[in-house]
């Protein structure tokens, strides 16, 4: 799913950086979010913050969409780090049951 952009306009009016975390364990394959069950490893992954910084002599929208891009980008790279460092699986990685295929 797109990125949204609200989390980008706040860093870039405010300077501050974005923290990105990674959930692990807290969703199984084709559901979007769901409680781990009892015992269930769930690891909390935090990465190194990300500044953001609107590019010069770009238009508003233009900077913001190509910031988003950046901070999508970041945390994409730290959500693949989480899972080799964790070593457990994105949903997507594990092989589904018979019957559980995508549409």
């Amino acid at each position: 799913p797109p990125m949204q952009s609200g989390v980008t306009w706040l860093a870039l009016q405010t300077g501050a950086p974005v923290v990105p975390v990674a959930l692990l364990g807290t969703r199984g394959p084709g559901s979007t979010y769901d409680l781990p069950r009892p015992r269930q490893p769930v690891h909390v992954v935090f990465g190194a913050p990300v500044s953001l910084q609107a590019r010069a002599g770009v238009p508003r929208r233009d900077a913001l969409q190509q910031a988003t891009e950046d901070l999508r980008s970041a945390m994409t790279a730290h959500v693949h780090d989480a899972v080799e460092r964790t070593g457990m699986p994105l949903p997507e990685d594990v092989e589904r049951p018979p019957g559980h295929e995508e549409a």
